[in-house]
């Protein structure tokens, strides 16, 4: 082990401000060096001095009030530095992975004109059960929900008769981008013979139905 080391190794566990620290670091380095200069061997002089330690635990008994407090404000405020940094990372990261939205019209991947339409599809298919056109215009994640079991159990949770379609009502949109990926997401109602739903759909960039909710 070095000088160097050692003497910092004791510093590092003195309880003192910054300044008496520096100071003491200069001090030792210096007593060191003086031995070392006499001709004595530098691990002689640290076996004589003792374990980094102990010679810290000695200097913290000898401290002032005043420089202990400094230790002590010292410590909090680094404490609380970290404390603000990992906070900072965190909000960081959760923005990252939390959606964002934006209008529609400025998107660089998808068109309103088509979206509407393949909203109007959809609806139209799961009206008429049209398992086949759903499952190939949907994700291989969407596939499975469009066969004979699942969607006319989800149909059945709203109305057991829905009865023919009459009439599409607004239809909003927006633009949801998530870790890179982009979704066109919007909801239409639709108003039925029987019932009035209200789907809440999106689309990938590649105009594959990703997502499916009917109230």
């Amino acid at each position: 082990m070095t000088a160097e080391k050692y003497v910092n190794a004791i510093v590092k566990k003195i309880k003192c401000g910054k300044k008496r620290r520096e100071e003491i670091r200069q001090q030792l380095i210096s007593d060191i060096s003086a031995q070392v200069s006499q001709g004595r061997k530098l691990d002689d002089i640290m076996r004589q001095m003792g374990a980094a330690p102990e010679i810290a635990e000695g200097f913290n008994e000898n401290l002032s009030d005043d420089e202990r407090k400094k230790y002590r404000r010292a410590r909090r405020i680094k404490i609380f530095i970290t404390i603000f940094v990992i906070i900072i990372i965190l909000i960081a990261g959760i923005y990252v992975y939390l959606p964002k939205s934006s209008p529609i019209e400025d998107s660089a991947y998808f068109q309103r004109d088509i979206v509407e339409e393949y909203m109007k599809n959809t609806t139209i298919q799961v009206g008429k059960n049209d398992y086949a056109a759903l499952q190939e215009n949907a994700t291989e994640q969407m596939k499975p929900i469009f066969d004979e079991n699942y969607l006319p159990n989800a149909k059945n949770q709203l109305s057991s008769d829905w009865g023919q379609l009459k009439s599409f009502g607004s239809i909003y949109l927006t633009e949801v981008s998530q870790l890179g990926k982009h979704f066109a997401v919007g909801e239409i109602t639709v108003v039925y013979e029987n019932i009035t739903v209200t789907y809440r759909l999106s689309f990938d960039k590649d105009m594959k139905l990703s997502g499916l909710y009917m109230r």
